[in-house]
């Protein structure tokens, strides 16, 4: 796993919440030269999506020139799956589409509400950290009430976005009925579980596959 890689995905800004949750998996699998070749329905495992979701995903990211496939070949010239290159060149943090710095966030943003048929937005980076949480069918509002209190005083958007994602990693398989609600999760600092420098245990061996 290469943290650099990690840290240059936390860091863009992607059209959609998927495409960046496909883009840290790639980074936690990257090695040194910021590639990782994991196959497409290890992408979609992890993920917790279809494969179709992941291709578009991954075709979003290489029209902006976020990534570079590269097609592989085993000894019997049969194509494996694909290596991908996230792209790190100086010019891509000046593109479209990428920022360097945290993403800005609405602290006094009025909370959704249907009343008259008006229905406020919540944050993008919220947005993102919802569809990354493994469960989320309890209640978003209190959830992004709970997330707002956590991104104000005990841990930045992004810290915490990518240890929810390792702790997704963990719950893989597992009935959503164990996993704690968004909001529980949040307000018990659950996210203080999560190690910051916990090795990926994935044999990498298998991501070819």
């Amino acid at each position: 796993m290469s943290w650099d890689a990690l840290g240059l995905a936390a860091k863009t800004k992607c059209k959609t919440p998927t495409a960046k949750l496909v883009l840290l998996m790639l980074a936690n699998y990257a090695d040194e030269d910021y590639a990782s070749y994991p196959s497409m329905a290890t992408l979609a495992d992890l993920c917790s999506c279809d494969e179709r979701t992941v291709k578009r995903a991954l075709r979003s990211l290489e029209d902006d020139g976020l990534i570079r496939t590269e097609p592989r070949y085993g000894k019997d010239g049969k194509q494996t799956s694909n290596r991908y290159i996230i792209q790190r060149r100086g010019d891509i943090f000046a593109g479209e589409g990428v920022t360097n710095v945290t993403p800005n966030t609405v602290r006094d943003i009025q909370l959704p509400n249907t009343q008259g048929g008006v229905r406020n937005a919540y944050p993008s980076a919220f947005e993102e950290w919802w569809n990354a949480y493994p469960r989320n069918d309890g209640s978003k509002r209190k959830a992004f009430e709970a997330w707002k209190r956590a991104t104000d005083r005990e841990i930045g958007e992004q810290d915490l976005f990518l240890k929810t994602c390792r702790f997704k990693q963990t719950q893989h398989g597992k009935d959503k009925r164990y996993i704690p609600h968004a909001t529980t999760w949040l307000n018990q600092r659950r996210w203080e579980t999560v190690e910051a420098a916990q090795a990926i245990t994935t044999n990498r061996n298998t991501l070819a596959g």
